[in-house]
């Protein structure tokens, strides 16, 4: 739920191949203010009906576009195996493990209007069969030894700072976060620094320059959403077409396959079109880049 997979891309991707004002505006992402509801998820490929056969959360009129990121996380973490040589069986033990850890069960309720829950064994089977089904190096970036198996949403409700680690390459952020991506966020901030020395290796930035640009960008996919000071609204400092603009820039063009896939994770972000402008909260994230 609400992104999760993004320490699976990245992980996987490179085994192959100044301040910023409190009152700057972000974009809005999801107002948990709306009331929620059950729905069913619209029918797609990369989450078919036989996977989320259950209804999934909803608020307002930006159900949709919430369905539409998750769905492509889910997409581009099936995307990577393309990179490796993979059975059959390993995608689709991906794809269910994927779509499980994301989509959490809904189920109205009278008293608070609807009911959440992960389906926990299920995710925890499919994380077997991706170990079972998958090359070790893809299966360890993935799954993370089913370490990071979701089992309820009360983290994304609450928020806080993200955690501490040791040799961080991300610039410290005092911005809050939900709570349940702490884990998410330590597991790639601990796995960052080889995998910016192997693409530093592999001559992927255009300049050093654009080394940093590339950092700040993925530090924000990595963090998550930002909580507003009430809790109520996630947002992010960025756009998909600002993400679309300094990796256009920055990464090389040596490996078409790579540059396209970093590409199509600026549809992770908001898209400037429509969504609505928000302040963010006070707090500083000490970035190099002027997103105004």
């Amino acid at each position: 739920m609400f992104t999760v997979n993004l320490i699976a891309l990245f992980s996987l991707l490179v085994v192959c191949a100044s301040g910023l004002p409190s009152a700057a505006p972000g974009y809005l992402f999801i107002n948990t203010s709306q009331t929620p509801f059950c729905y069913d998820l619209t029918p797609n490929e990369i989450c078919p009906s036989n996977l989320v056969n259950y209804q999934i959360l909803g608020y307002d009129r930006t159900t949709q576009e919430i369905a539409k990121v998750e769905l492509e996380s889910v997409k581009l973490v099936v995307q990577t195996l393309d990179f490796f040589i993979v059975s059959d069986a390993c995608r689709e033990s991906v794809r269910e493990y994927s779509c499980s850890n994301t989509f959490a069960v809904c189920t109205p309720d009278s008293k608070y209007g609807v009911n959440l829950k992960y389906n926990y064994q299920k995710t925890k089977a499919a994380c077997a069969r991706v170990q079972s089904n998958c090359p070790k190096i893809a299966a360890d970036a993935i799954v993370y030894n089913c370490s990071l198996i979701q089992k309820d949403v009360a983290g994304y409700i609450s928020c806080a700072e993200l955690p501490e680690v040791p040799g961080d390459v991300c610039p410290k952020s005092s911005y809050t976060y939900p709570k349940a991506l702490g884990p998410f966020y330590e597991a790639g901030a601990k796995a960052f620094p080889a995998n910016l020395a192997s693409m530093v290796k592999q001559k992927l930035f255009t300049s050093p320059a654009c080394e940093k640009e590339f950092i700040d960008i993925y530090c924000q996919l990595l963090r998550g959403s930002i909580c507003s000071t009430d809790n109520k609204l996630r947002m992010y400092a960025i756009s998909q077409q600002f993400c679309a603009a300094i990796y256009t820039k920055c990464i090389s063009g040596r490996y078409p396959a790579v540059e396209d896939f970093f590409l199509q994770t600026c549809k992770l972000f908001p898209d400037a079109r429509i969504a609505k402008r928000v302040p963010l909260p006070p707090g500083v994230t000490d970035n190099r880049l002027n997103y105004n």
